[in-house]
């Protein structure tokens, strides 16, 4: 059987906030909603590869950090344009 024990920290001092965590993956979904596209092309974008993903266990999930930098690349001549 396996059993789970959760980590006791600190409480903070009065008045300061305990600090939250920040879910460092999105659903194939909620990418999608946030890149503006559907759920069967963001399905499309996992399968081609341009949509970076990673598998734990039967969860395909979208690391938030490469799909910011995703965002961050210039992928039209307009944007390229502009940097220079």
């Amino acid at each position: 059987m396996l059993y789970c024990t959760a980590m006791h920290t600190s409480t903070p001092a009065s008045g300061e906030k305990p600090p939250t965590l920040t879910r460092q993956t999105l659903t194939i979904d909620e990418a999608a909603a946030l890149l503006g596209i559907g759920r069967t092309t963001a399905y499309v974008a996992v399968r081609d590869g341009s949509l970076p993903t990673i598998r734990i266990g039967r969860r395909l999930l979208v690391p938030r950090a490469q799909l910011e930098r995703l965002l961050g690349e210039s992928t039209t001549p307009e944007d390229a344009a502009a940097r220079q």
